[in-house]
C-alpha cells in the first residue's frame, strides 16, 4: 500500500460521473443530514433484544466473509462492489464511543453497495481510526470488497455482532436491517457495519417484517 494522502480521495477523483456511475458524495459525518441522524439502539444479537425471523437470523449471525456468502446466493446474479465515498471525517457519535475516540476526532471512513445485477443488497461502512504514518486498513481497496482481503488475515479478531433496533441510513440507503462489529488486525481497529436492503430481501424471499 502507499502512503496515504492527507485526505482520502473522493470517488469523483478516481472516475467521472455518468450513468450507473452517480456524481460524487463523500462519506457522511454526524452533521451530513439531519435526517440521517437515527440512533439504532444497538444491541447484542446473542441477547435476543430483538426478534429477528430465522431467514434473517442465518445472515445476521455468519461470521464469515458476507461478500462470499452474498456471491453464492446471488447465484447466476452479477456481483459487484461500488465504491460510495472514502474519506476523513467525523463518525457518528455511537461510532465514536465504541471505537474510544474523542466527539470532534477524525476517522477513515468508507461506504460501499454490495450489488446483485446493480441492484445494492447490502450498504455498508467501515470507520477507522487514524494511525498517524500509515495507511488506512482499506486504503487502495476501490471496487474491491473488504471482506475479501479481511477474512484471509489470519491474526482477525471480531467482536460480537450487536444489530440495531432502527435502520440508520448510509449514504441515503435504508436497510430492512443493520448489523456491526469490530475487528482487529495487525494493530488496526475498524468497525463495520452493514445494512441488509429490501431488495435482497425481495430477491430471497426473506420476511419482510423488520420487527420479527
Amino acid at each position: 500500500m502507499t502512503q496515504l494522502p492527507s485526505t482520502f480521495r473522493s470517488l469523483g477523483e478516481r472516475s467521472g460521473s455518468g450513468p450507473g456511475n452517480p456524481a460524487p458524495a463523500t462519506a457522511s459525518s454526524p452533521n451530513a443530514d439531519a435526517a440521517d441522524i437515527v440512533d439504532p439502539g444497538w444491541v447484542s444479537l446473542a441477547s435476543g433484544g430483538i426478534a429477528v425471523p430465522a431467514d434473517w437470523h442465518a445472515w445476521l449471525a455468519s461470521r464469515d466473509s458476507l461478500t462470499e456468502r452474498l456471491i453464492e446466493a446471488a447465484g447466476a446474479g452479477h456481483f459487484r462492489v461500488r465504491l460510495l465515498a472514502e474519506a476523513k471525517g467525523l463518525p457518528w457519535p455511537d461510532e465514536a464511543h465504541v471505537l474510544g475516540l474523542a466527539s470532534d476526532e477524525q476517522a477513515w471512513l468508507r461506504e460501499v453497495a454490495l450489488c446483485v445485477d446493480e441492484e445494492p443488497w447490502v450498504v455498508a461502512r467501515s470507520v477507522a481510526p487514524i494511525v498517524e504514518r500509515h495507511d488506512a486498513p482499506f486504503e487502495g481497496l476501490g471496487e474491491t470488497s473488504l471482506g475479501s482481503w479481511l477474512f484471509r488475515q489470519p491474526d482477525l479478531e471480531r467482536s460480537a455482532i450487536q444489530i440495531g433496533r432502527n435502520s440508520r441510513p448510509i449514504h441515503g440507503y435504508t436497510g430492512l436491517w443493520q448489523r456491526r462489529s469490530v475487528f482487529r488486525h495487525s494493530g488496526w481497529v475498524l468497525l463495520v457495519q452493514e445494512s441488509f436492503m429490501p431488495a435482497m430481501g425481495r430477491a430471497l424471499s426473506l420476511a419482510a417484517s423488520a420487527t420479527g
